[in-house]
């Protein structure tokens, strides 16, 4: 009967010590990981810009490693990930959730959460992608960056004002009208 006692004892001592202990709270990544990882980016963007995306990829993985509380190279990691030639469901889900841990974090960044939405929609997900734009119109509700100035015309060639297409300050129209393209186009996300 002591004998049990003690193992209950032994068992009891085991779990509270269990219980109680908290997960290691996550470290934050040092300033200088930071800036190597920001410096790593552009150097990753301006290998898209020359079309060496093998490079761009490499480059973008590396600054994700070294700091992957970034949410912008999240988001480009992400899209990485959804753009890739052999891509599986797995690798589109954890895009896109790379992508929405942007746009958790950045839900004002327009570029960004056009990109997201239409995404959503590309996979099969349209209720993300409406609430990713109801909360880009609601942050939003008049954009100035998405304003233009019309040209004069250019009664040479015979194009006139009536002949341009309108572009509207409503990210939900801007949001439309990429998809409608996107739609247009031959191009996927694959």
């Amino acid at each position: 009967m002591k004998r049990h006692l003690a193992i209950i004892a032994v068992a009891l001592l085991a779990l509270t010590a269990i219980a109680g202990k908290k997960e290691p709270a996550k470290k934050a990544t040092p300033l200088a990981d930071q800036r190597k990882a920001e410096y790593i980016f552009v150097q990753a963007q301006s290998e898209k810009l020359k079309d060496n995306y093998d490079a761009f990829y490499d480059l973008l993985a590396y600054a994700h490693k070294i700091d992957p509380e970034n949410t912008a190279i999240s988001f480009y990691m992400g899209m990485c990930l959804l753009k890739m030639n052999n891509t599986t469901k797995e690798m589109c889900e954890e895009g896109l959730a790379l992508m929405k841990e942007h746009f958790e974090a950045q839900p004002e960044d327009l570029y960004e959460t056009t990109f997201y939405s239409d995404a959503n929609m590309q996979l099969g997900h349209p209720e993300e992608a409406l609430r990713a734009i109801k909360v880009l119109n609601e942050n939003n509700p008049n954009p100035s960056n998405c304003s233009c100035a019309w040209p004069r015309p250019m009664p040479s060639r015979g194009i006139t004002r009536r002949a341009m297409p309108r572009l509207t300050a409503s990210p939900t129209s801007l949001a439309t009208r990429f998809r409608s393209r996107r739609a247009r186009s031959t191009t996927t996300w694959r």
